[in-house]
């Protein structure tokens, strides 16, 4: 079951990482979207958001592998605002882990 759980929201965030990058592609330009970018873009992102966590753990000195909410991903990302390069981008990830 938290398998399940946790499959549905990492679905979820891609789902919404896709929208908003789509949408701010929409805003800029009048050409056609490329989607394997848009895919790109939400696989670096995650790596980027998989790092963090990873650096949480080893920051808690976890020996066991733990288990994060979106609500620990939301708070890392507030806390740490400073490792996210682009203020769009940080905004972008706090709106989509507010919706999840």
């Amino acid at each position: 079951m938290s398998n399940e759980v946790d499959d549905s929201d990492q679905t979820n965030l891609i789902s919404h990482l896709r929208t908003i990058i789509i949408l701010a592609a929409r805003k800029s330009t009048t050409s056609d979207i490329d989607i394997a970018a848009v895919d790109k873009i939400v696989e670096t992102t995650l790596d980027f958001i998989k790092n963090i966590l990873e650096q949480m753990a080893h920051e808690n000195n976890s020996s066991s592998s733990s288990s994060f909410s979106s609500f620990d991903l939301l708070n890392t990302i507030r806390l740490n605002s400073h490792l996210i390069p682009n203020r769009k981008l940080f905004f972008s990830l706090m709106e989509t882990m507010n919706h999840l």
